[in-house]
């Protein structure tokens, strides 16, 4: 069902963490732990490249210090596909979909998908207005605080108008997994000042802010709560 990844070396009390690839996290920005290390399995949906997660779970490592494996590839349930906007997914049911089968043997479950997903972006209970725009609202990623599952979308960080290059929508692309778990593990968007950079940091409803503003790493107010 699933096979383990490449983990971490742990101390004494603490993660020790190495720099993957062209994403070198200072020591700074790793979180220490002295509990057993998190494992995240990693579902990746068909059409969903190997490199894909792969560069998701250095982000996630080199951030949070988990392990992980990696789930054998299904198709996205069809219950969560709408028509709307020229078809997408409901996050929000994927979300439920991961949290039933998440095998026993993990903490958390991170899908991770091509297709482009959505959910309805609500002001007090209400969609927003305009409701042609904030309906079936399209998203990079979504999760729950203090959930167990999170999906992220390839789809619209693949745009080269969103991510001229490769290298920039690899990076994306971990700064939103970092971003999605981090909700499942209780943060709620950062308050510090943008100038911090931290991941946690809202959107905004803007690509920009995520791919120019933000960096993978926590502020120190967010890293504490791990602490």
């Amino acid at each position: 069902m699933y096979r383990r990844m490449a983990g971490v070396i742990v101390g004494v009390g603490i993660v020790f963490l190495a720099a993957f690839g062209i994403y070198k996290i200072s020591e700074s920005n790793k979180i220490a732990s002295g509990k057993n290390i998190t494992v995240v399995g990693v579902q990746p949906y068909y059409n969903m490249g190997d490199d894909m997660w792969q560069v998701v779970l250095k982000g996630l490592d080199s951030i949070y210090g988990f392990d992980a494996v990696l789930l054998d590839k299904k198709q996205l349930p069809p219950e969560a596909y709408t028509e709307k906007k020229g078809g997408r997914f409901y996050a929000s049911k994927l979300l439920q979909k991961l949290s039933l089968e998440k095998p026993d043997s993990v903490d958390y479950i991170l899908g991770i998908t091509d297709m482009d997903i959505c959910y309805d972006k609500k002001d007090n209970g209400k969609i927003k207005e305009p409701t042609w725009k904030y309906e079936c609202w399209g998203i990079f990623g979504l999760a729950t605080i203090g959930g167990t599952s999170c999906v992220i979308s390839t789809s619209r960080p693949s745009w080269k108008k969103n991510c001229p290059t490769h290298e920039i929508f690899l990076e994306f692309m971990q700064k939103i997994a970092v971003h999605e778990i981090g909700h499942d593990l209780g943060l709620s968007h950062c308050k510090s000042d943008l100038s911090e950079k931290c991941v946690m940091l809202s959107a905004a409803e803007s690509i920009t802010r995520i791919r120019d503003e933000v960096e993978l790493k926590l502020c120190a107010r967010c890293r504490t709560k791990f602490e």
